[in-house]
C-alpha cells in the first residue's frame, strides 16, 4: 500500500512542473479566442486527462520499465512520434485560411 506521505510528496513535487502557465494554457487560449468559450471545456478536460494519465503510468512503473528496456523506449518513441505526426497532419489539414484584411472604411472627408 502506498503511503500517504509519499502520494502528498509526489503532488507536491510534481506541483512546479504543472502550475506555471505552459503549452496548455496557450492551447486554451488559442482555442478560447478562436471558437468562443465553448471551445474551453473540451482544452481543459483533454489536459487534465493527459496529466492523470501521465501520472498514473509514472506511478504503475512505466518509467521504470522504458528505462530498463530499450526495446520499451523506442516502442514508446515510435508511439509518441506517429502519434504526434497523426495530429500534425489532423491539425494541418482541419486549418482554415486567413482571410485578406479589408481595407478601412474611408470618411465622408475622404471621398470628395
Amino acid at each position: 500500500m502506498v503511503h500517504p506521505y509519499a502520494v502528498a510528496a509526489f503532488l507536491v513535487a510534481v506541483l512546479p512542473l504543472i502550475a506555471p502557465p505552459g503549452a496548455s494554457l496557450a492551447l486554451l487560449i488559442q482555442h478560447v479566442t478562436d471558437s468562443g468559450r465553448r471551445q474551453a471545456l473540451p482544452v481543459i478536460l483533454g489536459t487534465v486527462t493527459g496529466l492523470y494519465i501521465h501520472a498514473t503510468l509514472a506511478i504503475a512503473g512505466l518509467s521504470a520499465l522504458v528505462m530498463h528496456s530499450s526495446l520499451a523506449f523506442t516502442a514508446v518513441k515510435l508511439i509518441g512520434a506517429v502519434y504526434l505526426i497523426g495530429l500534425g497532419i489532423w491539425t494541418w489539414r482541419s486549418a482554415t485560411p486567413n482571410a485578406a484584411p479589408t481595407p478601412p472604411p474611408t470618411t465622408p472627408t475622404e471621398a470628395r
